[in-house]
């Protein structure tokens, strides 16, 4: 039988993996039709994690004929709320083309999973038609707060190192001059940077292929922060990325507002945040735009509970083309400050807006500081606070709720995002400095 580690109820999981449930035999078979050349006889186990966010996680091991054991990680997804077909081809995609572009680029070897096959929803393989994602199985735990703290100071700063040497890794990559339509890399022939929140092979619509020259799709691309927004782009400039995104919002705000009094309270700051659009991204429309993960967090970072180093990242389907901004203020959101304060440290060497991040943090983020700022720093300052200011206005938390009935306290989202919408406002349209 298939164990089952998590413990979550119904009502605790994200609506996008509810019900998906696989038995041993279903899991057995489509390993053997996927992978026939493998000749897999049969499971030895099959558990059920209590990771993956939007996705029913399990680990199999299977054997094979000859007898020999293999350990893979199989991700489900149903196709209820999420485009699923989309979404898997653009983790398959970003994921081949994430292990080429990182290779050697982490001393301890790959940390990126390899992909064994995907497929697409097929009811015979399970009672709700379940696309999939089969990967190489990443040994490591994951990085929680109580697994940093027990690492010792020299681990702490060899894990620091190795996701700096991830991010660097990828800016390796970045186009060299101010972001235009059809900006090619010099030093990556594989890869177009032609729009923001996008990539494509070289060439703008030749098919990304694998090392045996497979397909994998037409274009490679990568979804724009929430899975919420997997209509929206790519985008021309990046100042069509954050205007765009920002209509997007105050609309569904909008929406909601006739389903519920309280949202009427943030589109109240409807006008406020197109002035601040002019205000704070048209300034910096010269800001980089290189290549990202898209959610580089604790649940998606594996690491050597001993010795600190990086094990596997995972969970590579945002990867995009975005503001160089994204990676240094939203990465690390759930594990401590201090690591997230060495990866800074590390990555100014590489990146002007991980350096602001240094003198410039959430503590410290008052009127008095903001005004010692250079004037390039405040435009990049103005930048960083706009995109949270487009996180706040409407949170991804109301979307859930309204659109995927997910059981939130209203009241308490609303008065949480309208404090850090005004305190936005009040900086740059009413200061009291």
């Amino acid at each position: 039988e298939v164990e089952n580690l998590c413990n979550m109820s119904e009502e605790q999981e994200s609506m996008h993996r509810r019900g998906i449930i696989a038995t041993s035999e279903e899991i057995l078979r489509m390993f053997q039709e996927q992978l026939p050349d493998s000749k897999f006889n049969r499971i030895i186990s099959a558990t059920r994690l209590e990771t993956g966010f939007n996705n029913v996680v399990y680990k199999v091991c299977l054997q094979q004929q000859t007898g020999t054991e293999i350990t893979v990680a199989l991700r489900l997804t149903s196709n209820k709320t999420w485009p699923c077909a989309k979404k898997i081809m653009g983790e398959v995609a970003s994921l081949k083309v994430a292990r080429k572009m990182l290779a050697g680029k982490i001393s301890e070897g790959d940390i990126i999973p390899e992909v064994l096959f995907h497929m697409f929803p097929d009811e015979k393989y399970g009672n709700s038609a379940y696309g999939a994602i089969a990967m190489s199985w990443m040994e490591g735990v994951q990085l929680t707060n109580e697994v940093y703290e027990h690492l010792t100071v020299a681990a702490k700063e060899m894990l620091a190192v190795d996701i700096a040497s991830v991010i660097a890794g990828l800016r390796g990559f970045e186009p060299k001059t101010l972001f235009h339509d059809n900006i090619s890399s010099s030093e990556n022939k594989m890869l177009k940077f032609s729009q923001v929140g996008y990539v494509t092979t070289e060439g703008h619509n030749e098919s990304l292929t694998d090392d045996d020259g497979n397909k994998l799709l037409a274009s490679c691309q990568s979804t724009l922060g929430p899975s919420l927004e997997f209509e929206l782009g790519p985008f021309p400039s990046l100042t069509t990325y954050f205007n765009e995104i920002l209509q997007h919002r105050l609309a569904r705000n909008e929406k909601n507002a006739q389903k519920s009094e309280e949202v009427k309270r943030l589109c109240a700051y409807a006008n406020q945040a197109q002035e601040l659009f002019k205000q704070l991204v048209i300034p910096a429309a010269s800001c980089p735009v290189v290549l990202t993960h898209g959610d580089l967090c604790g649940r998606n970072i594996l690491i050597d509970s001993e010795t600190g180093h990086l094990t596997a990242m995972l969970d590579w389907e945002w990867l995009g083309c975005m503001p160089a901004l994204c990676e240094w203020q939203t990465f690390l959101d759930d594990v401590p400050k201090d690591l997230v304060t060495r990866v800074r440290k590390l990555g100014t060497k590489f990146c002007p807006y991980a350096s602001l991040a240094i003198i410039y943090n959430e503590d410290d983020d008052n009127e008095e500081n903001f005004s010692k700022l250079s004037d390039e720093d405040k435009i990049r300052q103005g930048l960083v606070d706009f995109d949270t200011l487009i996180d706040e206005i409407s949170p991804w938390y109301l979307a859930a709720h309204f659109d995927d009935g997910w059981d939130i306290n209203l009241v308490e989202v609303v008065d949480k995002a309208v404090a850090k919408v005004e305190k936005i406002v009040n900086k740059y349209i009413n200061p009291k400095l």
